[in-house]
């Protein structure tokens, strides 16, 4: 058995029992999770550094708590971002993997391949995370500022539903580089006073 199998191989039986205990049977054959489990399962392909980062970097997407089925969604969605971008996502660090992987959901598998692609451009996407904190910053009311990551958060998923709707409007074979240069800009025009009054519940 290769080392790679001795790494994968447990974190895919891991998230296959998290499922079924989480959903009371296995993913369904025809369902975005089995594809996800599909290619899981290929990424037995990995060089050895690669399959560690991995391995390193699922486990930390529990660093931020959440429900049991959003936790299972996010280690799935980081399956899926590695299975398609590779040594991309291994420049991540865990909390702001974990923002993206909370950013992404069902449709978006299936959906426009752009947004998933800005969401692993780590430069790009950490400017859209440092804008998150500026607007934490300015939103303060106290003399002492700390970063409230849960508000940073709620924020930066607000930003990511803004940066899908953009993308809607933006014809496909417009160039990346510009796309992104375009989105930016947008997401930069927002202040405190409009994003936590449209970002509530989030």
């Amino acid at each position: 058995m290769k080392k790679m199998d001795n790494i994968i191989n447990p974190i895919y039986d891991s998230l296959w029992t998290k499922y079924s205990m989480a959903y009371g049977e296995c993913p369904k054959k025809n369902s975005i999770e089995f594809s996800i489990f599909e290619e899981l399962k290929q990424l037995s392909s990995l060089s050895l550094t690669e399959a560690l980062s991995f391995s390193y970097l699922i486990q930390q997407l529990d660093f931020i708590p959440a429900k049991r089925d959003q936790r299972l969604w996010r280690e799935l969605a980081f399956c899926h971002l590695v299975f398609l971008f590779r040594k991309k996502v291994f420049s991540f660090d865990p909390i702001l993997l974990i923002f993206v992987c909370d950013s992404i959901h069902m449709d978006h598998i299936d959906g426009d391949i752009r947004y998933l692609k800005l969401l692993v451009d780590y430069v790009w996407i950490q400017k859209v995370f440092h804008h998150a904190i500026y607007i934490d910053y300015s939103s303060t009311l106290t003399n002492r500022y700390k970063v409230d990551m849960e508000r940073v958060k709620r924020v930066f998923l607000f930003f990511c539903r803004r940066i899908q709707e953009q993308l809607f409007s933006m014809p496909n074979e417009m160039d990346l580089s510009v796309l992104k240069r375009k989105i930016l800009k947008n997401i930069r025009t927002y202040q405190s006073s409009q994003t936590f009054k449209r970002s509530v519940g989030v």
